[in-house]
């Protein structure tokens, strides 16, 4: 596919917007407007052109070309020049449709991944598709296919305005005496798709990688074991996205003694590791910068996850405690909360959790770590799967 124009493409809830008002607030000399499943979708331009989205809507609803089935989601990438278009389809309803590069092409390695089958008209395409994703060979559209989706040129309204005039003119005495009419409804607010994977990209940038707060956890741990007697340590905690060692004072404990151990320990002291001493209390605090968003391009199952991440807790001695769930509206997107505890872990322990989870988008919601006896800790671990619902 070469030398084809690429409409703009627009689209908003039925229910939230009329056709004739869509149409009203995206104007242009050439468009095509569908409605379908409870979506208007609009395409533009300024020169004849072809609903080329659309075209694609109808061969994969017809079966067309060896196109074994129907599926529900599905994308297609599809040369056009030097460029990619770019196609991406929920339930018969179009949701993207644009040109782009083949390095912008990345940031929808979520949208292909969740799509059940992605139809590619050159071979050179199968390299820009992420790994693990379903795809077809195709064939580009034919002018056939897309003759019937061209974009209607719409009329000027200036002979019906210069007309109007006119009768306006003949008639203006009149309104003098007409009743005043009723204020017009306020306009209807347009609801643009967004793309629903952008909350997952979102959700992974601020998620806080467990990995990462478990080994500093582990390391906060190692120098709560040096710590002076009279200073024992009260627990070890991560909540609201900060990872803490507090430490009790005893009656007889002398602050000095603590700022001698302090000035013996220089790695507490280095960006990211905060220190707030009271006169009973000592708060050391680190950072939690690493966040999930090395996750963004890929999405799994997160029963695939989630399933062996917690058969492997439990063979280590982990009592489990609850699993909640998420599922974004309108979307695969989902994430699985799994809580679990243990009563008498060693900081080796600990590591071996933040191995598990190291290679899998999993973040931590909460930790806490009380001392019991002889290096060992009771803790509540609450962490985080992300992933999609598929094969749940």
């Amino acid at each position: 596919m070469s030398s084809l124009t690429v409409p703009t493409f627009y689209t908003g809830a039925s229910k939230s917007i009329s056709r004739r008002e869509l149409c009203k607030r995206y104007p242009a000399p050439f468009n095509y407007t569908v409605e379908r499943n409870g979506w208007i979708c609009h395409y533009t331009s300024e020169v004849p052109a072809f609903a080329v989205a659309e075209a694609w809507v109808a061969r994969v609803d017809k079966k067309v070309e060896s196109i074994l089935s129907q599926p529900q989601s599905w994308s297609v990438l599809s040369l056009v020049d030097e460029q990619i278009l770019f196609v991406s389809v929920y339930q018969g309803v179009v949701q993207k449709a644009y040109l782009c590069s083949g390095a912008d092409l990345q940031a929808e390695n979520i949208t292909l991944l969740r799509s059940e089958q992605v139809f590619i008209t050159d071979d050179s395409l199968m390299e820009l598709l992420p790994s693990d994703c379903s795809y077809q060979l195709v064939t580009p559209l034919s002018d056939d296919e897309l003759a019937l989706f061209a974009l209607k040129k719409q009329g000027s309204p200036w002979p019906l305005v210069i007309a109007g005039g006119v009768i306006a003119s003949a008639i203006g005495g009149w309104f003098l005496y007409a009743p005043t009419p009723p204020p017009p409804p306020p306009p209807q607010v347009v609801e643009v798709v967004i793309d629903p994977y952008d909350a997952y990209r979102d959700a992974l940038s601020n998620a806080i990688e467990a990995s990462s707060v478990l080994n500093n956890a582990k390391q906060l741990g190692a120098y709560a074991a040096l710590l002076p007697s009279e200073w024992p340590l009260n627990n070890i905690e991560f909540l609201h996205n900060k990872l803490s060692l507090n430490i009790a004072r005893s009656t007889t404990a002398k602050r000095s003694l603590l700022t001698t151990w302090l000035n013996l320990q220089p790695q507490l002291t280095q960006p990211g590791m905060h220190q707030r001493l009271q006169d009973d209390l000592f708060v050391l605090s680190a950072d939690s910068p690493v966040t999930l968003s090395r996750w963004q391009g890929s999405m799994a199952s997160t029963q695939s996850i989630r399933t062996p991440l917690q058969d492997a807790l439990i063979a280590l001695g982990w009592e489990y405690q609850s699993n909640s769930s998420y599922a974004q509206t309108m979307t695969s997107v989902f994430s699985s909360t799994l809580s679990m505890r243990k009563t008498e872990a060693t900081l080796t322990e600990l590591g071996y959790v933040a191995e598990l989870v190291a290679e899998v988008p999993v973040s931590i919601d909460s930790l806490s770590m009380k001392p019991t006896s002889n290096g060992r800790y009771a803790i509540d671990l609450s962490i985080r799967v992300f992933g999609t619902t598929k094969d749940e």
